[in-house]
């Protein structure tokens, strides 16, 4: 339930004053599994039947070749079905099993190829950490490439995460780490 109301906080009491119940958003997902899989036309679709809004990340190096996307399909996941296409680098070689300089040209690359297919530039420049390694090095070499968010495709955080999501505050998660 979401409400808009006037409130007066007392020693830890809140006095609602004019209720209104306002109508629920429509569902967000962010689509975190990565690399540019081709049944992801079919999941397009039927999102689109559903009314969702999805996010999928896509390793340049891996589109145009067997049971990946082609190019015409990821531009048909953005311009045809209305979702957002993302940065996930180029090969699944994670930040720790490689250099910063290694991982940041892979990004690099992975934009400059999104764009040269007409990915919105605003999509491009969010990344879905390969792996799901981040850490401070790594979130301020994004910062300084201009990218605007991280989305970790595989958390690396404990049990429960969404408990703690839903504890802990947008803070803790990859997504907000830029």
């Amino acid at each position: 339930v979401r409400m808009d109301f006037a409130a007066n906080c007392v020693a830890g009491a809140i006095k609602l004053a004019r209720p209104k119940i306002l109508p629920l958003p429509k569902p967000t997902v962010i689509w975190t599994n990565d690399d540019g899989y081709d049944e992801w036309m079919w999941l397009a679709a039927e999102a689109r039947k559903r009314a969702l809004d999805l996010s999928f990340g896509m390793s340049y190096t891996y589109l145009n070749t067997d049971g990946f996307l082609s190019d015409a399909e990821v531009i048909a996941l953005q311009n045809e079905y209305g979702h957002e296409i993302t940065n996930h680098a180029g090969p699944n070689v994670s930040y720790f099993e490689s250099t910063l300089a290694a991982y940041m040209a892979e990004v690099n690359a992975c934009t400059q190829y999104l764009l040269g297919l007409g990915i919105n530039p605003r999509t491009a420049a969010l990344h879905q950490y390969v792996k799901g390694h981040e850490d401070a090095t790594l979130r301020a070499a994004m910062r300084a490439a201009g990218f605007v968010s991280c989305r970790a495709t595989n958390t690396g955080y404990k049990a429960a995460r969404s408990a703690a999501f839903a504890a802990g505050g947008p803070g803790i998660d990859g997504l907000y780490n830029i």
